[in-house]
């Protein structure tokens, strides 16, 4: 973040003090991609038509049949857990993709009977070789209550893990869910699908990033209606490498444009000395930069336009390449592109264009923040 304040006088215009050195920092983690449908029938073998994917993309599939003397094969997939309701059994299997092209998998039951739901959920971002699962709580079966919870949850073990809630039911009961913990407190939805075969079904899934290694607590999830037997694990999934962190900094952080006429205007590039500034991104990765203006605050507002012909309308424009080209900030607190990936430790230069409003009410202090965001390219 640039805060920029601008002071008037008759009008003088300055821009003051230093921009924060540090603007932003995200992980860049393993993280879902997509659902599948879901596969049913009142007995026979389903094959679940995997959603759009890539080589190393993890899969996770879970499988639900109301009958508990069943057991399923599938082959090229290796099963994490399953636990026994009473009523049906739970499965749950994964496999890494080797291309974008894999064979939907075939779920092979020993026997012809049990209602059976079957679906799959993608993941990118995991390891690429080994067990991607670092973690792997207890296949568990709540019961009728709501909401209901996976006592334990898991404990992470690697920074930026993706902690993955997949659950079902041997009935569609619920139209939608929350899924909530202590860390991350929040849960993504990024599945939940019901069915009407048979005795009905629902198989549903959820992921968030946990920043830290470290316990998630108790996983609960608040559902629309009571489930009948809701079963489900929590597992974590492990990041390919170090997370990227992003951040940023301006340097050298102030800007002095001294006395400007109205209707006037001023850049950096035109001051004694030259104060063009030097963004350099300090992440740990390749970036993409935004940059934003906010409106001229204080007193009465200066509002960002396109001209200064109006009273209390001012122009704002940055540059990437010397003032070769200007572009205009032509709505407040708006990001514009300002550099697509820049490498780590690479520097882009910025200057500002200001120009002044032709008239203007009062001349009572100003300031302006322009926001450099950097994120993921």
């Amino acid at each position: 973040m640039m805060t920029v304040w601008i002071f008037s006088g008759k009008p003088q215009i300055w821009k003051k003090p230093a921009f924060p050195p540090e603007i932003q920092k995200v992980w860049a983690a393993v993280a879902f991609q997509a659902a599948s449908g879901i596969a049913t029938s009142t007995g026979a073998d389903v094959t679940v038509t995997l959603p759009v994917h890539a080589a190393n993309d993890i899969f996770l599939l879970q499988v639900v049949v109301r009958d508990v003397d069943d057991t399923i094969t599938i082959t090229g997939w290796t099963e994490i857990a399953n636990v026994n309701d009473g009523t049906a059994k739970h499965w749950w299997f994964w496999m890494r993709a080797t291309g974008s092209s894999e064979t939907d998998p075939l779920v092979d039951k020993s026997t012809g009977t049990g209602d059976t739901y079957a679906t799959v959920t993608t993941y990118r971002g995991a390891i690429t070789s080994g067990d991607p699962w670092e973690a792997k709580g207890t296949a568990t079966c709540t019961g009728t209550t709501n909401p209901f919870t996976y006592t334990g949850g898991v404990t992470t073990l690697t920074a930026g893990s993706l902690v993955v809630v997949s659950w079902n039911d041997i009935d569609n009961f619920a139209s939608s869910c929350v899924m909530s913990a202590t860390d991350p407190s929040s849960i993504n939805t990024d599945m939940h699908i019901k069915s009407n075969v048979g005795g009905d079904g629902l198989n549903a899934a959820g992921s968030a990033v946990r920043t830290n290694a470290g316990a998630t607590g108790d996983v609960v999830v608040d559902s629309n209606q009571p489930p009948d037997a809701a079963c489900g694990i929590v597992l974590a999934l492990k990041i390919a490498g170090a997370p990227v962190v992003y951040s940023v900094t301006v340097e050298d952080g102030a800007v002095d444009y001294g006395i400007v006429e109205p209707d006037g205007q001023e850049t950096t590039l035109e001051l004694e000395p030259v104060d063009t500034q030097i963004v350099t991104n300090t992440s740990t990765g390749t970036a993409d930069f935004t940059i934003m203006s906010t409106t001229a605050t204080g007193g009465t507002p200066w509002t960002l336009a396109m001209a200064t012909g109006s009273a209390n309308e001012f122009i704002h424009k940055f540059s990437t390449n010397g003032g070769s080209n200007w572009r205009t900030f032509e709505v407040a607190d708006t990001p514009y592109t300002f550099v697509d990936s820049i490498a780590a430790s690479d520097t882009q230069s910025l200057d500002l264009f200001i120009g002044i409003p032709s008239t203007t009410s009062v001349y009572d202090t100003k300031s302006i923040t322009v926001t450099v965001q950097v994120g993921e390219p």
